[in-house]
């Protein structure tokens, strides 16, 4: 670090130390950054994955609550004796009012389901390559005059099956349920149409868990007590160009001369409604869809149903997941507030560095500069006076005078250089006493007159009002005074008229003193640098000084209250020292005093 402050200090300009420095904050940045989005997708994923294993988890849950809802309404149909499926069956074992028995086949005993309407059920039907599609719902007409005397109500339930089972006719041609029969088990084969989900038991009993107000109510007239492994089949068939589905559950009957198809019609758009309602509440917030296999060939197999060859797909909450102001994202909201002011506290540590490595060098070039002429005049001066080469007089008392100007030189360049120290630790201990200024600036004045000589000018004091007392310390002042006079001296030619102003001003702030030269003045761009430390601003080679004087004013006066500031004027440099008023109790006394 510090070999990089040393190389950038003496070779960079200051543009080129600002794009250095710009350069690494915004690689930091920019690796900083990286890092955040990649913490911030880690966490979008993890999120993810667990909202995925949240909706897996509740799809499983429902499927199980619709095979659960469903397993009745298979029972109850597996249940059914193939009898049921003839409009009328014969019976054996029927006797007459005389306790004679009939004949088998002499007695036709109406189907239960002649003129009934279960749950759902749409129609009740039986097909096989003989007969063609037929209802048990809808009698021969041999023998529909029947079932007149079996209500009027049940009249209508016939001629509505009726047009069920011709719509039914037209939808599924002849080849459909000739392949829907060769790929029907037989009836006594236990079967679920989703695969080997629960096991094949003999005998099973619908699930008391299942919801009662719709479990129960699609079982429709189920057998009570145990009954057989369900055994029908669901099949999903497709009816016109559409994608208009067909769910009918099926199984298939033989016996010596035939085999047939004994199913029922499914009403699935109601169907599918009432499962979706049943499982709202428990996916909640998700897009759910309940359709054919066909429909979904992708469907993962946690997502197909045992009862039926559909599938239910279940979305996601919402993506991307909102992840607001998650722990992750609070600690890098934190991190990054640290790397943020890291940055910025690196950068202005670099840069004060750079300027403490220019200050230093402008430090030590200024004070080997202000040091080498006072000495070089000393030790030309001193040699002469000591082997008396000097023979004359007067000049004599010139080189004395000389080098009494350099001692007050070097003694002034030193107590600044030693201020400036104090300052800046922070040790120098100013006091905030009032003092009488009027005895100040006459202490003052001799050695500001003989400043003011040594370069042609004139010293134009205007003494304050008698008695006219401030706060803060008199040393410092008279510091302050004599760094601005030497200010004007150095840097006021040429000076018209040629003459240094000392004006004292009263006013509701404070104390203004003022000291204005009439040169040429302070440049405007170089006013911003004018009270920096080692700034010399307007200063040509030919100017001494170490660029203290000014930076150090300002500071002692800072440091007892007041405030070192340049005023407009119309021409030359214009330093205004503020200070406080003394206490009027103070002024008071001092007026009593005086009188």
């Amino acid at each position: 670090m510090n070999r990089l402050v040393r190389v950038f200090g003496r070779r960079a300009t200051p543009l080129g130390r600002r794009f250095f420095v710009a350069s690494l904050v915004l690689l930091v940045l920019a690796v900083h950054g990286a890092l955040v989005a990649l913490a911030i997708a880690s966490e979008r994923r993890e999120l993810a994955n667990r909202l995925f294993l949240q909706t897996r988890d509740a799809t499983r849950l429902a499927i199980a609550s619709l095979d659960a809802i469903l397993l009745p309404l298979l029972v109850a149909e597996s249940a059914r004796p193939s009898a049921q499926f003839d409009s009328f069956s014969a019976q054996a074992g029927l006797v007459d009012t005389a306790g004679l028995p009939l004949p088998t086949g002499e007695v036709l005993v109406p189907s239960p389901l002649l003129g009934l309407r279960l749950p759902l059920r749409i129609l009740h039907f039986t097909w096989n390559e003989a007969e063609g599609l037929r209802s048990p719902q809808v009698p021969a007409a041999a023998l529909r005059q029947h079932i007149t005397d079996l209500g009027t109500r049940k009249e209508a339930l016939v001629v509505e099956a009726a047009r069920s089972l011709m719509e039914l006719d037209q939808r599924i041609p002849a080849r459909d349920w000739r392949r829907l029969l060769d790929s029907t088990r037989n009836a006594g084969a236990a079967v679920l149409a989703g695969g080997p989900r629960t096991p094949t038991a003999a005998r099973v009993q619908p699930p008391a868990s299942a919801p009662e107000t719709l479990a129960r109510r699609l079982a429709g007239a189920a057998v009570e007590g145990e009954v057989e492994t369900p055994s029908l089949q669901a099949h999903f068939v497709r009816v016109g160009p559409s994608d208009a589905m067909v769910l009918l559950l099926l199984r298939r009957a033989e016996n010596a001369l035939d085999s047939r198809l004994e199913g029922v019609w499914i009403d699935w758009p109601r169907l599918r409604t009432l499962l979706l309602e049943s499982v709202e509440e428990m996916l909640a917030g998700r897009r759910v869809q309940l359709v054919p296999l066909e429909l979904a060939p992708t469907a993962r197999p946690d997502e197909r149903m045992a009862s039926l060859p559909a599938a239910l797909l279940v979305g996601e909450l919402e993506w991307p997941p909102p992840l607001g102001w998650s722990e992750t994202r609070r600690a890098l909201a934190v991190a990054s507030l640290i790397v943020l002011a890291a940055l910025a506290l690196g950068a202005w540590a670099l840069f004060a560095a750079w300027e403490l490595g220019e200050r230093r060098a402008r430090f030590a070039s200024g004070v080997t500069h202000e040091l080498r002429t006072p000495l070089t005049t000393f030790q030309l001066y001193s040699e002469l006076l000591a082997e008396d080469r000097i023979a004359d007089p007067n000049r004599r008392k010139d080189a004395l005078r000389t080098l009494r100007s350099e001692a007050t030189r070097l003694a002034r360049v030193v107590e600044n250089v030693l201020s400036q120290a104090r300052l800046e630790r922070g040790s120098a201990e100013l006091a905030r006493e009032p003092f009488e200024l009027e005895h100040l600036l006459e202490r003052t004045r001799p050695g500001l007159q003989r400043r003011a000589d040594e370069v042609g000018l004139d010293l134009d004091l205007h003494m304050p009002p008698t008695g006219l007392r401030v706060l803060g310390d008199a040393g410092a002042v008279e510091q302050v005074l004599v760094n601005l006079v030497d200010n004007a001296a150095k840097y006021a030619h040429p000076s018209e008229p040629p003459t240094i102003e000392i004006r004292v001003r009263e006013d509701s702030t404070g104390v203004k003193l003022s000291v204005r030269d009439f040169g040429p003045g302070v440049p405007p761009e170089k006013r911003r640098q004018l009270f920096a430390p080692f700034s010399r601003a307007g200063a040509g080679p030919h100017v001494q000084g170490l660029g203290l004087g000014l930076s150090l004013s300002r500071e002692l006066a800072r440091s007892m209250g007041g405030d070192l500031v340049l005023e407009p004027s119309p021409s030359g440099a214009c330093f205004a020292l503020r200070l406080g008023r003394a206490p009027e109790v103070d002024q008071e006394r001092t007026r009593r005093d005086l009188a």
